[in-house]
């Protein structure tokens, strides 16, 4: 038996095209969007790339473009991602939320009724109208575990800091953009 060898791509190629073409009278245009949606390969909010109608991205973007994971799910102040599936809890959500594990992002299996795993959300978080419980929110590692954001320079040498006139020198923020040589100079110096 003998069978032609195609690659994804030929097999995709071919269904865009029909896709397309089923998809014509379809119009979403960008403008009416009222929340985000990341290209699954640049990684960017498609309100920012796209002009017009996004069918058209949409359909390439499943088809045709690789799908970068990492740079798809990166979402600068989200807290809940929502996976419609499929997959459960074999799907991508689960992917998604070991990737996004100490950010602060919840993933909720939205076509999951219940399951057994606490890292996730299922479909009932979603409709809980429980005042003090209904939304349940991820760990934020950096929020939860990072000391104070301005460390001071403070031991038993303070007072003797102090009565020299020496100034206790503040480190920088370590969450801003500081490159390495701008926080060597600025860290404080030992004293003997």
């Amino acid at each position: 038996m003998g069978l032609p060898v195609l690659s994804d791509e030929q097999v995709l190629a071919s269904a865009a095209e029909l896709i397309e073409e089923d998809l014509k009278g379809v119009k979403i245009d960008v403008k009416s969007l009222r929340f985000a949606v990341y290209n699954t390969c640049t990684g960017k909010d498609i309100r920012e790339e796209v002009k017009g109608d996004i069918v058209p991205s949409l359909v390439r973007m499943i088809t045709r473009d690789p799908v970068h994971w990492e740079r798809a799910t990166v979402f600068a102040g989200a807290t809940h991602v929502l996976d419609f599936g499929p997959g459960g809890i074999s799907g991508l959500g689960i992917l998604t939320g070991r990737n996004k594990e100490g950010a602060g992002v919840r993933v909720i299996l939205a076509g999951v009724l219940n399951g057994t795993l606490k890292d996730v959300g299922y479909k009932p978080e979603l409709f809980d109208r429980d005042e003090k419980n209904a939304v349940v929110f991820a760990d934020d590692w950096v929020k939860k575990i990072w000391p104070t954001r301005w460390y001071y320079a403070v031991s038993f040498y303070g007072t003797w800091l102090w009565r020299n006139s020496i100034p206790i020198v503040r480190t920088p923020d370590p969450l801003s953009p500081v490159s390495t040589t701008e926080q060597s100079s600025a860290a404080p110096k030992r004293f003997r």
